[in-house]
């Protein structure tokens, strides 16, 4: 495949990991990001995707923010996982081990726009944020976004 000095290739494992949910440790240095010759990403940058739901992990006490208390998250890996089908987000703190789940719809619907330095973000304040999949798609569901996944795809409710 011929490709030109601008464009990446994705070097995605052959086979995404059985449970979505980020582990604490799970490195991220093989899922790359790949590009389109315009320069749009075509996976997030940060974190991974398996079947519809976008994982990410972070530490509270450096990322969450703390005016509005929020997750932010980056607008083009958004995009990005909406392009891909995503309709669940999971992130899951790396120093409490404490996951937040929202769907697409809801980040959409009630989240904030800003830039902090950090580049073009949305931030769903943390209100907003649900502690099971199931959870989250019921506040999805009530934000109008047709969200169904089946029982394998967000794992267990724990």
């Amino acid at each position: 495949m011929f490709q030109s000095k601008n464009e990446r290739v994705a070097r995605v494992p052959s086979q995404a990991p059985s449970d979505p949910r980020p582990r604490s440790g799970y490195t991220t240095a093989a899922w790359n990001y790949c590009t389109t010759s315009s320069g749009s990403r075509q996976l997030p940058r940060h974190g991974f995707v398996a079947g519809r739901i976008w994982a990410k992990t972070a530490q509270a006490s450096r990322h969450q923010l703390r005016r509005p208390p929020a997750w932010a998250l980056d607008v083009q890996d958004l995009a990005a996982a909406e392009r891909l089908g995503v309709e669940l987000v999971v992130v899951k703190d790396q120093e409490s081990g404490r996951c937040f789940w929202a769907s697409i719809a809801t980040i959409r619907r009630r989240g904030l726009s800003l830039d902090r330095g950090h580049g073009r973000q949305i931030a769903l304040p943390l209100r907003w944020w649900a502690s099971s999949p199931g959870e989250a798609l019921r506040l999805g569901q009530a934000e109008g976004g047709a969200v169904q996944l089946g029982f394998e795809e967000v794992g267990n409710d724990r």
